[in-house]
């Protein structure tokens, strides 16, 4: 058995290891003859195009291949024999073939005299065919992700222990793998495909059982290669508005400056939170590759679990995964799996995208959705106050909302209205273009001004109960007979009229007035 660690990030599925019987061949008549012991869970099932379906035996060197979030394959050479003479001319191309519940559809094919070499591709790949059109960016939690990313695949899933939420900016417009993928990486989890075309998100597949692989005890040999290729010992970080920060690691006192790629990311805004970025993500110790040969195990290792490694003649000793399973279902052999060191993505915090919601504490939550037909801004105070903005092609809305309360502007090409129950407008207001037929209403208790300059006033009661009202006003008058049917009352007081103005009743009859003169 060998095992190679790498410093790569490779990604699959916990395999289901079976057992058997090593297969006898004997050829007769051209037609290879078979005694095989199958693990009855482990039949290899075939389904051509045209839906004709048979179990398929006499097959040889039956391998699966998984990575974690990556290739996850089935290879067999089919042999022509008398038990599976009607079975055998149903493997061909596209034909579907099932283990386990898992189904993989034949991709390459080899033919030979009476020989098929097989390699099938798990069916989940297919969905790269299943193109999502739309585009629902914005604030997603991993459940509104692989719902919109599966629509219309035939897929299902279920979310294991990702309950955090991410800003995927555009997210859409691609085929469900790459949607699939894309989910993996802003997350940071992993995908299990599972029996029954069925996705199982989870942060990390795998156990920790602190097993070992140990030198003298199941480690036979050991081959170290070490690669400085992306080697850096700095490197810079660019965040929002400007922000740009340097990580420089301690081994340049070893080995020097040496500048890595950049990070570009505008989601952050905090320098610490984009430093701690920096920091994980330089590769700043040489990649070392190990590959190992191990006599034996003496446990059952499984696709992401976590082993130690321990080779005390390198001084080696660290924890690393298990990446990547080779195993084969139908005969007596150990499985075949890759080790990795897989370098800690930081998990961006206190960032202007950060969700946090904790129980009795009140916090700031902050929704950015966005689709081919509007975008949607929201931020929320928990428990006290919301404020939302929603563009769309035609119309743009704000609203705020707090204990009730809500104020909201809508504005169109045409129009703009505003809802609130006070409106504060600082400096001057100037309103123009009001020439075309329409109202200007004020609809309200009362208006407070300084001074109020118009051409015409006109209502039904015009009250003046300031101490003084004085200026130099020349007319107040109705304008046609209509409009003066009322009276125009003076309350007790005393009203003086200056010298050059004129009161003209217009030949009325005036009743009730006394006339004081007063002589300089």
């Amino acid at each position: 058995m060998q095992i190679n660690i790498s410093s790569s990030t490779k990604v699959g599925v916990n395999p289901t290891i079976h057992s058997s019987i090593v297969q006898n061949e004997v050829v007769q008549n051209n037609i290879v003859q078979n005694q095989v012991v199958l693990n009855k869970s482990a039949m290899l099932i075939v389904t051509d195009l045209f839906g004709n379906t048979e179990a398929l035996t006499d097959v040889q060197n039956v391998e699966i291949y998984e990575e974690v979030n990556g290739d996850f394959s089935l290879s067999f050479t089919c042999l022509l024999t008398e038990k599976n003479a009607h079975s055998y001319p149903l493997v061909q191309e596209e034909s579907i073939v099932e283990l386990d519940g898992h189904e993989f559809r034949i991709k390459k094919m080899v033919e030979v005299n009476n020989r098929k070499q097989i390699i099938a591709q798990h069916l989940f790949f297919e969905t790269i065919d299943n193109q999502i059109y739309e585009i629902s960016g914005g604030t997603l939690s991993l459940d509104a992700a692989a719902t919109f990313a599966l629509n219309g695949s035939g897929w299902t899933f279920e979310n294991g222990d990702v309950i955090e939420s991410k800003l995927i900016p555009n997210f859409g417009e691609g085929n469900t793998v790459s949607l699939v993928n894309q989910i993996c990486s802003e997350f940071l989890c992993e995908r299990k495909i599972q029996p029954g075309r069925h996705l199982r998100f989870e942060k990390e597949v795998g156990e920790d059982n602190d097993q070992q692989f140990r030198y003298k005890h199941n480690i036979k040999t050991l081959k170290r290669t070490v690669d400085t290729t992306n080697f850096a010992t700095v490197i810079k970080g660019y965040g929002a508005d400007g922000l740009v920060v340097e990580y420089r690691s301690p081994n340049i006192a070893i080995y020097g400056e040496r500048h890595g790629e950049p990070i570009r990311d505008e989601r952050f805004t905090i320098p610490e939170n984009l430093l701690e970025k920096c920091k994980k993500e330089i590769q700043d110790e040489p990649e070392v590759s190990i590959e190992v040969e191990l006599s034996q195990l003496g446990f059952e290792a499984q696709l992401g679990d976590k082993i130690w490694l321990i080779y005390e003649p390198l001084n080696l000793e660290f924890q690393t995964r298990i990446m990547s399973v080779k195993s084969w279902p139908f005969i007596k052999k150990s499985p075949v799996v890759e080790l990795s060191n897989r370098k800690q993505t930081f998990i961006d915090s206190l960032t202007q995208t950060k969700i946090e919601v904790k129980e009795n504490k009140k916090e700031n939550r902050s929704k950015f959705e966005q689709t081919n037909k509007s975008i949607t801004l929201a931020v929320e105070r928990i428990g006290e106050a919301e404020a939302q903005i929603v563009i769309q092609a035609d119309q743009i809305t704000s609203k705020v909302e707090k204990n009730g309360v809500i104020s909201a502007i809508n504005q169109t090409a045409e129009e703009i209205s505003i809802d609130a129950s006070k409106v504060n407008l600082n400096g001057y207001v100037t309103i123009t273009n009001l020439q075309t037929p329409g109202q200007t209403i004020i609809d309200g208790g009362n208006i407070l001004t300084g001074t109020m300059s118009a051409d015409r006033i006109r209502g039904g009661v015009l009250k003046l109960i300031a101490d003084e009202t004085s200026g130099n006003t020349a007319n107040i008058y109705a304008e046609n007979a209509s409009y003066a049917t009322g009276n125009l009352v003076f309350s007790a007081g005393r009203y003086t009229f200056e010298s050059g103005g004129t009161i003209d009743f217009q030949n009325n009859p005036v009743t009730g007035i006394t006339v004081v003169a007063s002589f300089g």
